[in-house]
């Protein structure tokens, strides 16, 4: 899958997502994975994970990056669709 589409899927969302549904999917996954909330050796798996999540959020809310996540993410399924087909 490209990269907007692995954007859209780290936050849990499919390719008819809205700004406000990126929004609200980022926040609540930044809480659940902020590294505060996650002491020792968790920690840094929390970290990593937000970090990730940050980028996936960035990435969606720039100017037309919904739209490419949601075009590049119908693309790939498609793709994906034509190679099952023709096994």
């Amino acid at each position: 899958m490209s990269r907007g589409g692995a954007a859209l899927r780290k936050l849990g969302l499919g390719r008819a997502a809205t700004q406000e549904e990126v929004k609200i999917a980022f926040r609540d996954l930044a809480k659940k994975w902020h590294p505060d909330l996650h002491p020792g050796r968790n920690k840094l798996q929390a970290e990593e994970r937000f970090k990730e999540l940050q980028e996936a959020y960035e990435e969606l809310r720039s100017p037309g990056g919904l739209r490419a996540a949601a075009a590049s993410a119908g693309q790939s399924s498609a793709a994906s669709a034509g190679r099952a087909r023709d096994r």
